[in-house]
């Protein structure tokens, strides 16, 4: 059988299984990592979307190979060092800028406002914030989504395939079930907060 790579880390369904799914990828809206109360368990939820989100980039359904799912997991946590960096600079940067305000402050009182004539008052330079994923590998490391991906195997919500050579990854694709629950309890979240507007 040759399988054709799509993308990196992923494998196209077949026709006859793409075509049993209950809805094209693009039905329903899911947030990086985040289904929330589809499964009652966080590490279901965030396990199935990482694996339906690629068909959601591709547009087609896609099976996810376990490297990949690794690799994406490494990416979460490189982002989150880089946030925390950030993070640490912009704190930095506030503590000097505190500083420079206060000097520039004293400095302009004690000079009956010359000072401020001629020096500018500082302006606060904050590095913009990466956006980082909420995940539950930040908490409980990368067990968590291998959790639930052995769990939605299990319930048969999600199949594997095993790798057919030794150089192979497990693939993992989601099911008709799975989409069906999913779109079951984003339908219900719709009516609920129609419900609550009106």
């Amino acid at each position: 059988m040759i399988e054709v790579v799509i993308c990196k880390g992923t494998v196209p369904m077949t026709e006859k299984e793409a075509a049993a799914m209950p809805c094209t990828p693009d039905a329903f809206h899911i947030q990086p990592w985040v289904l929330p109360r589809t499964f009652g368990h966080r590490e279901l939820e965030e396990a199935a979307a990482r694996i339906v989100q690629y068909s959601q980039l591709l547009g087609f359904w896609v099976g996810v190979t376990e490297k990949e799912i690794i690799e994406m997991m490494r990416r979460d946590c490189e982002a989150a060092e880089i946030a925390q960096e950030v993070r640490d600079l912009n704190d930095a940067e506030r503590q000097e800028f505190a500083k420079f305000t206060r000097s520039w402050r004293i400095k302009s009182v004690l000079t009956l406002g010359l000072y401020a004539y001629f020096i500018k008052k500082p302006e606060l330079k904050l590095l913009p914030m990466p956006s980082v994923p909420m995940t539950g590998i930040f908490f409980q490391g990368p067990e968590f989504v291998a959790t639930g991906i052995r769990e939605l195997v299990e319930q048969g919500l999600i199949r594997y395939v095993e790798p057919s050579d030794k150089d192979d990854d497990l693939v993992f694709f989601p099911t008709p079930a799975l989409v069906a629950r999913i779109l079951e309890v984003q339908s219900a979240q719709t009516v609920e907060a129609e419900a609550e507007n009106n």
